[in-house]
C-alpha cells in the first residue's frame, strides 16, 4: 500500500523528529536547527523563531520548510521531487526577504512558493565548508569579547562588512543597521576580537550553534589590514576556545576566494555549496494559483 505524502504545520510536540531529520543533513540545516534550539516550535515572537511546516510520509518526516519572524526561508528537502504543491498556502500574504540554504533546494521552494523570479540585491552561490576540530590548525590566539567601548568600532565596522559581502541594504539605513550588529555582537557571548599590539584587527562569531556543531558568520578585517593572516588566526582563537566547551565540528560559507583561502589554511575542506539570495525589497508570498 502506498503512503501518502502531507504537508502540516509542526507544533511543539514535533521538536524532536524535526530535530532528528535535521541532525542528518547537519551541514546545510545550521539555521534550522539553531533557531529551533533557541525558540522551539511554540509561537515566539523572536525575530529568528521560525514557523516550520514539515512533509511527512506516514509518521517519517521527508522535508523541513521554515519561514523567520523577520522573513528569511529556510529548507531542508533533499528527496522530495515534485511534493511541493500546497506549501504556498501556509504562507499567503507572508512577507520574505529572502532565502538561504543548499542550492538546488533553493531553486524549488522559490519556485513552489512563486517567488524565483523575486529581483534579488544579492544571489550567488559561496563555497561550503567543515572542519572536525581535533584538525584545527594553530596558532590559537586568545580572544576577547567586545564591550560598550567597542560600539562605535563595530558600527564603522559592519557598515564595511555589510558592503563587501553584498548585504548592504538601502544606503539610508545602512548606518542604523551597522549599530543594530553591534549592539547584538556586544550583548551576544559568542562574538571576539582578535588583538595585536592592543588594537583589534578582526572579529568573529557564530551565526548558529547546535550541541557540538558550529556555524562561523561575521567574520571580518578591516581593509588596511586584510592579507596579513589576521583572519585565519581569528577564526582558529575562537574554534580552540569552542573546543573547550565540547563543540567539536565547524561550518562556514565562504564570501570570497581571499575567505576560502584562509579558512583552507587552518584545515576547513570544501564540502559543498550554499546559496544565499536576498531580494531587493521585502516580497509577499501570494496565494494558490
Amino acid at each position: 500500500m502506498t503512503v501518502a505524502r502531507a504537508l502540516r504545520r509542526a507544533g511543539p510536540a514535533d521538536n524532536a523528529s524535526v530535530e532528528a531529520f535535521l541532525a542528518r543533513h547537519a551541514s546545510t540545516s545550521m539555521f534550522l536547527r539553531s533557531n529551533l534550539a533557541a525558540h522551539g516550535l511554540a509561537g515566539s515572537t523572536h525575530r529568528n523563531a521560525t514557523d516550520i511546516i514539515v512533509l511527512r510520509r506516514g509518521s517519517e518526516i521527508e522535508a523541513v520548510f521554515g519561514l523567520t519572524n523577520s522573513g528569511y526561508l529556510m529548507a531542508q528537502c533533499p528527496d522530495t521531487g515534485g511534493d511541493l504543491e500546497g506549501l504556498r498556502s501556509f504562507w499567503a500574504g507572508h512577507v520574505v526577504q529572502g532565502m538561504t540554504g543548499d542550492c538546488t533546494q533553493v531553486e524549488r521552494v522559490l519556485a513552489a512558493l512563486g517567488l524565483d523570479s523575486t529581483p534579488c540585491r544579492l544571489h550567488r552561490d559561496e563555497p561550503l565548508f567543515a572542519l572536525d576540530l581535533a584538525k584545527l590548525r594553530p596558532p590559537f590566539d586568545t580572544l576577547r569579547a567586545p564591550s560598550l567601548a567597542d560600539r562605535a568600532l563595530l558600527t564603522e565596522w559592519f557598515v564595511d562588512h555589510l558592503i563587501d559581502t553584498g548585504f548592504a541594504g538601502q544606503s539610508e539605513t545602512l548606518e542604523g543597521d551597522a549599530q543594530d550588529r553591534a549592539d547584538f555582537a556586544i550583548a551576544s557571548a559568542t562574538m571576539r576580537f582578535l588583538e595585536v599590539n592592543g588594537r583589534p584587527v578582526a572579529m568573529t562569531d557564530f551565526n548558529a550553534k547546535v550541541e557540538d556543531i558550529v556555524q562561523i558568520g561575521g567574520v571580518f578585517v578591516p581593509r588596511d589590514l586584510r592579507r596579513r593572516g589576521y583572519g585565519g588566526r581569528v577564526v582558529a582563537g575562537h574554534l580552540a576556545e569552542a573546543r573547550t566547551h565540547g563543540v567539536n565540528r565547524a561550518i562556514l560559507f565562504a564570501a570570497s576566494p581571499g575567505a576560502a583561502g584562509c579558512y583552507e589554511s587552518i584545515g576547513f575542506a570544501h564540502i559543498g555549496a550554499y546559496r544565499i539570495a536576498l531580494f531587493a525589497r521585502p516580497t509577499d508570498i501570494k496565494g494558490e494559483r
